[in-house]
């Protein structure tokens, strides 16, 4: 959304569209399916993923469109909190990469230019996290560790899914987490405090992001969209079959911020469904 508050950016496959808030027009841009987006903490420059078209810069204040890197395919992205750089997941390959280990780009947030890109990981683009401090990217590695298409190399375990861990400051691999038994998640968002991880892999997960030990989870409770409140007390999901669930969420007291026993549900997690 521009930093006026005026109008909505939205991404479908049929491209990007701006909703006034006011009058709720719609203004159409000319673009292809856009997977992800990503907006500059100003406000003034949003980053669309268009996958096989790769990856474009809008100007939100005219808007007009350009293009920043057409290799494809583009599929997700982040930028750091501070805004200075953006990661880009490709899906077939990438720069430097190859099938089943698919490269993590990095790019100048500012200028568009990649200025490297992360190889050799167990990576099938997909979702992308920063923690808010800056200092860690996660990242969804789809089906590289699932698929029998791919080598599998480097992967925790096999079948599974898996969580890249990387060091943004030297973009280097921290760990590779296996969700075993678990489907690969379509979700990775950090909680307002960077304390924990949730993904969702046929259900919401939560990973504390210091220790990488899962905290618990229901994974019978399939869901399409995950929001978190500021305080970490609640969390709210999206049904893939209908309506919304409220998760409520006790912190332990005394719990050290590096703990890995952050919160604990209530037995079992109160639910509420619109």
């Amino acid at each position: 959304m521009p930093a006026d508050g005026a109008s909505v950016l939205v991404g479908c496959k049929e491209g990007l569209r701006i909703v006034s808030v006011r009058t709720r027009l719609v203004t159409p841009l000319l673009t292809g399916s856009v997977w992800d987006f990503a907006i500059t903490s100003d406000s003034r420059t949003a980053y669309p993923a268009e996958g096989a078209a790769g990856l474009w810069k809008l100007d939100l204040g005219r808007p007009q469109l350009s293009a920043v890197d057409t290799l494809p395919f583009v599929m997700k992205l982040a930028l750091t909190p501070d805004g200075k750089y953006l990661y880009v997941n490709y899906q077939g390959s990438g720069p430097g990469g190859r099938p089943g280990h698919d490269a993590i780009g990095k790019f100048d947030a500012a200028t568009g230019r990649r200025l490297s890109a992360i190889t050799g990981l167990a990576n099938v683009g997909y979702s992308l996290a920063v923690s808010p401090d800056g200092r860690r990217l996660w990242a969804d590695g789809a089906d590289a560790c699932d698929s029998r298409a791919y080598d599998h190399l480097g992967c925790p375990a096999v079948p599974a899914g898996i969580l890249n861990v990387i060091d943004t400051a030297t973009d280097h691999l921290v760990r590779s987490l296996p969700l075993v038994g678990y489907s690969f998640p379509m979700i990775v968002k950090f909680s307002h405090d960077a304390r924990y991880v949730v993904v969702n892999t046929g259900g919401p997960r939560f990973i504390d992001a210091a220790t990488f030990a899962t905290i618990t989870g229901l994974a019978n409770l399939p869901t399409s969209a995950i929001a978190l409140r500021r305080d970490g007390r609640r969390a709210y999901v999206a049904l893939r079959q209908g309506g919304v669930a409220i998760l409520d969420i006790t912190r332990r007291a005394g719990s050290p911020p590096a703990s890995s026993a952050i919160m604990q549900s209530q037995a079992p997690w109160t639910s509420k469904s619109n």
